[in-house]
């Protein structure tokens, strides 16, 4: 909630019905209220009377790129555009591995990944709550399926074209999921029941993004072994898993420090003769570290579990796109 204290200063307070047990910017408990991300004046300047055509925002979080400056069609023009970089890596996962194929569930991914970019375009353009859980339930959606999909990696069962996970644990996995994500659409903001639901789905999803870095380390070393078993040449390459992996790590952090500069430092960025949108960044960052990812997951599928040969072009030295080898022009 945005309320004005006595020296005019606008703050975001939390309570505890507003779900804020396990959001990263908690900063402290008093009397069962929880006071969190309190940003600069400028962060809030304006949020107050601004509204769009959609209402008055009432999203947990505004950013600090200043709200309907062009339009009152859009709150947020910039962040609402670089949203739409999610939609075309999903895209251009698919689109780009047509000859590979990819497997289903990695398609299935890939189709979520576009709609984390479906629902960040919302968000950012009516700065809504409704619209700000369409942004967040995506992305638990992705990392729940990233989960298995690292967790099964190296499954005996699904060795030469066996495809997808194990069948109970992606089952688990979908029913857990809906499950989580009905709780929250259907249960009301301020109630206990929600708030729950929200600290549940910002703990697993911190967990699960944890794991997920950590196994991907692991597949990355697990693909350049193969790789190198099946090569016909002694000649190194830098196109390796471990440099796919570590291309798409540093995007995720370079976007997280970026994210974390714009909201501690809002009124000296906003100060400056050009704002440097630095939460478009996170958005950059995390839609080609995202990519990036489901690019390493394919090559393992294909490298260990369809034991056939792959390997990855760099398309102006920095987009991945895998090769069969049967595919590779010399």
């Amino acid at each position: 909630h945005l309320y004005a204290d006595r020296d005019g200063e606008t703050r975001l307070v939390c309570s505890d019905s507003d779900g804020c047990c396990g959001h990263p910017a908690v900063a402290g408990l008093r009397n069962n209220n929880a006071v969190f991300f309190a940003p600069p004046a400028s962060i809030a300047r304006g949020k107050l009377s601004d509204a769009g055509m959609f209402g008055h925002p009432n999203a947990e979080f505004d950013w600090c790129e200043t709200n309907f400056k062009f339009s009152h069609l859009v709150a947020e023009p910039f962040n609402s555009g670089t949203s739409i970089l999610y939609v075309l890596a999903g895209a251009a996962a698919v689109i780009l591995h047509r000859d590979l194929p990819l497997p289903r569930h990695l398609i299935a991914q890939a189709v979520i990944l576009a709609l984390i970019g479906v629902g960040s375009t919302c968000f950012h353009s009516t700065l809504r709550y409704n619209q700000q859980l369409w942004d967040e339930l995506p992305m638990y959606w992705l990392i729940v399926s990233a989960g298995v999909t690292f967790f099964t990696r190296g499954d005996p069962a699904a060795k030469k074209g066996g495809g997808s996970p194990s069948v109970a644990l992606l089952l688990s996995a979908a029913l857990w999921t809906a499950a989580v994500t009905a709780t929250i659409l259907t249960t009301e903001r301020d109630s206990r029941v929600h708030t729950i639901a929200r600290g549940v789905l910002t703990c697993t999803f911190s967990l699960l993004l944890v794991y997920a870095f950590t196994a991907g380390a692991r597949t990355a070393r697990e693909v350049d072994d193969a790789t190198t078993k099946h090569s016909a040449s002694d000649t190194p390459t830098s196109a390796t898993a471990t440099r796919l992996f570590a291309l798409s790590f540093w995007s995720f952090i370079i976007g997280v420090l970026a994210w974390i500069i714009d909201i501690l430092f809002c009124s000296n960025l906003q100060a400056l003769t050009l704002y440097p949108n630095l939460h478009s960044v996170w958005h950059i960052g995390s839609a080609y570290g995202s990519y990036g990812l489901l690019v390493l997951c394919a090559w393992h599928h294909k490298a260990i579990r369809d034991e056939e040969p792959a390997h990855v072009e760099y398309f102006g030295g920095w987009f991945p796109v895998i090769v069969p080898a049967k595919l590779r022009v010399e």
